[in-house]
């Protein structure tokens, strides 16, 4: 009997994701084209980028973790303006990439990158950003888990970035 109760309350935390605050949520905001799963009621915002692009953002904190996806319209192909985007989110000196490259989801090609950042200037306040930058023609496309380092589980960040799908502009909104 032991066992069986042990082996229940292990498939009930691993149903739930390894993250207790997490309250997993399809996001498909209207003309975004795009779906992915939130762990949390986003809040919108919208901000000139590098490029002269206004990038239209969804974001949303569980614990010391931030979620964001969003998407800015260029008027040239969005390819181009990854290593602008990536520049600007490293920011200020002090903050280091430690990945960067090319990754492949549900078919769409884009880049992966990590970004070791000290807020303050403190180590103690240390960040790991994590981006994934996709394109579909003039559209680039934003995801982005911000977290003190240990704080979220990778399986919940693979969870977040995996959910991600593009729509087509002439369908309308589907589940991840």
């Amino acid at each position: 009997m032991r066992v069986a109760v042990s082996m229940a309350m292990s498939l009930c935390l691993l149903l739930a994701g390894c993250y207790p605050d997490l309250d997993w949520r399809p996001l498909t905001p209207p003309d975004a084209r795009f779906t992915v799963l939130m762990p949390a009621k986003s809040q919108e915002d919208s901000r000139a980028i590098a490029g002269g692009a206004t990038m239209h953002m969804w974001s949303t904190k569980a614990g010391d973790t931030v979620f964001g996806a969003g998407y800015a319209d260029y008027p040239d192909d969005a390819r181009h303006h990854f290593g602008a985007v990536r520049d600007a989110l490293i920011g200020k000196s002090g903050n280091k990439v430690v990945d960067d490259r090319e990754i492949t989801l549900h078919d769409m090609t884009g880049r992966a990158v990590r970004i070791e950042a000290v807020a303050d200037g403190k180590a103690d306040n240390a960040r790991t950003v994590h981006i994934r930058l996709f394109s579909a023609g003039t559209r680039l496309y934003q995801l982005t888990v911000i977290s003190r380092q240990d704080s979220i589980g990778e399986e919940d960040i693979a969870l977040y970035f995996d959910s991600f799908k593009i729509q087509s502009a002439a369908s309308g909104p589907s589940r991840p």
